[in-house]
């Protein structure tokens, strides 16, 4: 009887303990089941995300972190405001009074190693108000270094080339814009027929060198000197005259400076500088300040806030600086065709010479 009891005992707890283990079972079946269908009823990324082990958040500023949104205005955005300030500048001067605090300049630019730029290209306007300033030009540099980045989003408008070339290389130069005006804008509209009266005068065909320019001039010199017309108070007068105009032609032809007026050969940059010789000794105001940085735009920014000096900038018109472009290359293109030229003919007169020396030596 109590073995039955044991046997009846032990059988129920079994099968007890395994129903308890199948509802376990099927219970961790189910959970399982209903996991992944929550996995498919995401997309596939929320899924992994889901299932994968949780990471540590990324540190801000480390790498393939999004580079920070750029605060300020754009260089574009600056000129539109400086060409405002220029516009309400230049109103000011077309009034009727001479004693306006605005002074406006012209602003040119070059480069080294770049063809476009090999020598002085105009392209921009600076416009100054500068009350109780006797000599505005000695703040022009730092008011120039102040608006830099106007002043050549100006002329990277016109001139791509100005947006590549290197920050370092480029100089620059101011001049009145009335200077600008007479002797630049007007100067070369006339200045092949100046130039052809000039070599008239001087007795000189065209591309005559720097020192066959000062030959011409100085035997004119000595044919028309005073000494030469004593008692002759005609003849003196009438020499006087004529030596001012072989003067101003000697002038208009670089005075005997060879390239800066005419242009000359060699290098990325013209001999001289053709832009700076437009005019000749009477444009006497052109300045070059060479490169500008932070550092010459604080006597600008000392004075401009405390004294209420302000400055704009302006565009100038687009055929204006491409002329000069496509003069430069035209230039720079012709100063390395000469100068291969003439390697090519070292060349040939060494193979001559060593030609020679060998038949000599042939011959001994």
């Amino acid at each position: 009887m109590m073995r039955t009891t044991w046997l009846l005992a032990f059988t129920v707890g079994a099968a007890s303990f395994a129903t308890s283990a199948a509802g376990a079972r099927c219970g961790a079946a189910r959970a399982s089941a209903l996991s992944a269908v929550r996995l498919r009823a995401l997309p596939r990324r929320a899924a992994v995300c889901l299932a994968a082990k949780p990471k540590k958040p990324a540190k801000a500023g480390g790498f393939g972190a999004k580079p920070a949104t750029p605060t300020g205005p754009t260089a574009k955005e600056l000129l539109a405001q400086a060409t405002k300030v220029y516009e309400a500048l230049d109103a000011m001067t077309s009034t009727d009074d001479a004693q306006t605090p605005v002074t406006q300049w012209s602003i040119t630019v070059r480069a080294d190693g770049v063809p476009e730029l090999s020598d002085w290209v105009p392209i921009a306007l600076l416009a100054l108000h500068c009350a109780g300033v006797s000599e505005p030009s000695a703040l022009v540099p730092g008011a120039l270094a102040a608006a830099r980045r106007e002043v050549l989003e100006a002329g990277g408008q016109v001139v791509p080339k100005l947006r590549t070339a290197p920050r370092q290389n480029l100089e620059f130069a101011y001049e009145p814009l009335h200077s600008f005006s007479k002797h630049v804008c007007d100067g070369l509209s006339t200045i092949g027929t100046a130039r052809e009266d000039a070599r008239r005068t001087l007795g000189v065909e065209a591309g005559a060198s720097a020192a066959d320019l000062k030959r011409a001039h100085r035997k004119l010199v000595m044919e028309l000197h005073p000494d030469r017309f004593v008692g002759d108070e005609a003849g003196a007068a009438a020499a006087i005259d004529r030596m001012r105009a072989v003067s101003e032609a000697y002038e208009q032809l670089g005075g005997g400076r060879g390239g800066r007026a005419g242009g000359g050969a060699g290098g990325d940059r013209p001999a001289g500088s053709w832009y700076e010789g437009i005019g000749g000794k009477a444009r006497a105001e052109f300045t070059a300040v060479g490169k500008l940085g932070k550092d010459e735009a604080q006597p600008w920014l000392d004075v401009a806030g405390a004294c209420g000096h302000r400055l704009g900038v302006c565009a100038l018109a687009a055929d204006v600086p491409l002329d000069f472009v496509a003069r430069n290359v035209m230039r720079t293109a012709a100063a390395s065709a000469n100068a291969a030229a003439a390697a090519a003919a070292d060349g040939a007169d060494d193979g001559v010479e060593g030609a020679r020396a060998q038949e000599a030596a042939s011959v001994a």
